[in-house]
């Protein structure tokens, strides 16, 4: 079980604890190599199981360096989220513009989302990548009418469209969206709140002195509203650190995300105290650990839950402590 949570009964994540490793960057020379190949060949021995072992293939997801390269991630996040990629049909949303009622909000928001591209791209492919962004973004909208557009979903379809092209991007989208981004979608921000409502507790049972400071200076939740709806794609710049992380969030339970914002800032720099970090804006540190499990990380104990340091109860309004105590918390984060 991946240490730090759980998933529905009969399914499992990981067999092991993970160690703590290094702030998400590419594994040392001489190293490099040698574990890359190993990982590789691990990987690819799962795809080639018949059927594909899921769980390792989480395990490794989730593990120091996620799936490595974007090739990887093109037969490994479909079996992630059980999608069948053998007779994949040409759909395109282009025909959809001109009867989606979304179209002009999501062209707003495709053009000014230049700075996801790669730096360096051509303008012409760039430009290329943004129509298919927005017909993958109609289509899986026409097809899901339950579905409800919300800005920010277009950073996690732009990073899907990146990584694994139109074709393969439109069917993982359309599961996400019917799944792990589900509350997201609803037609009021009702079940978002109620989500984002589950930041405190958690922040006071891993770091009790800036979740009193954030109470305190009634700073709230919605700084982490961008991290939570967009899977962190909005907020970091280097790309090798959003897919790390889209690795990482698919091999794990949907409310992953809201455990890690809540745990991201122990990646911080820790002078100052809580009260300079939030004058400087609570953020995301320009590099995350890798792998993230280790943030999350179950201590183990007898008589302790393997899911998360408290359970998903949101805070109370009269903001008071949730019934968990800080001293059943279950996180070990010492080792970021």
């Amino acid at each position: 079980m991946l240490p730090g949570l759980c998933l529905p009964e009969g399914e499992r994540v990981c067999t092991r604890p993970l160690e703590a490793g290094p702030v998400l960057s590419l594994l040392s020379p001489p190293d490099l190599n040698a574990k890359r190949k190993k990982k590789v060949a691990h990987i690819y021995e799962a795809l080639n199981s018949d059927p594909a072992d899921v769980d390792a293939l989480r395990r490794l997801a989730i593990d120091e360096g996620g799936l490595l390269t974007d090739e990887i991630r093109q037969e490994v996040w479909p079996k992630l989220l059980n999608v069948n990629t053998s007779d994949l049909p040409l759909l395109s949303g282009r025909s959809l513009r001109q009867i989606s009622k979304d179209y002009q909000q999501v062209l707003l928001d495709v053009r000014r989302s230049l700075r996801r591209f790669p730096p360096g791209m051509p303008d012409e492919q760039r430009e290329g990548l943004q129509e298919e962004l927005i017909d993958v973004i109609l289509l899986i909208l026409q097809q899901n009418p339950q579905l409800h557009y919300y800005q920010g979903y277009h950073d996690i379809v732009v990073t899907f469209l990146l990584v694994v092209g139109e074709r393969l991007a439109t069917p993982l989208v359309e599961k996400l969206s019917t799944h792990h981004l589900r509350d997201f979608m609803e037609p009021t921000m009702d079940n978002t709140k109620h989500i984002l409502n589950y930041l405190m507790p958690i922040i006071d049972q891993v770091n009790p002195e800036l979740h009193d400071f954030m109470q305190s200076a009634e700073v709230g939740t919605i700084f982490a509203l961008s991290w939570l709806i967009t899977w962190f794609g909005h907020v970091l710049s280097d790309f090798r650190h959003v897919v790390r992380l889209y690795d990482f969030f698919l091999a794990c339970h949907p409310l992953m995300p809201i455990y890690f914002a809540a745990v991201v800032d122990r990646a911080a720099p820790r002078a100052g105290g809580p009260g300079l970090r939030l004058r400087h804006g609570l953020r995301p540190p320009p590099a995350l650990p890798d792998p993230p499990g280790p943030a999350l990380r179950d201590t183990h104990q007898p008589g302790r839950r393997p899911f998360c340091p408290v359970p998903p109860v949101p805070a109370r309004s009269g903001g008071g402590r949730p019934a968990a105590g800080r001293e059943n918390c279950s996180l070990d984060l010492q080792g970021l």
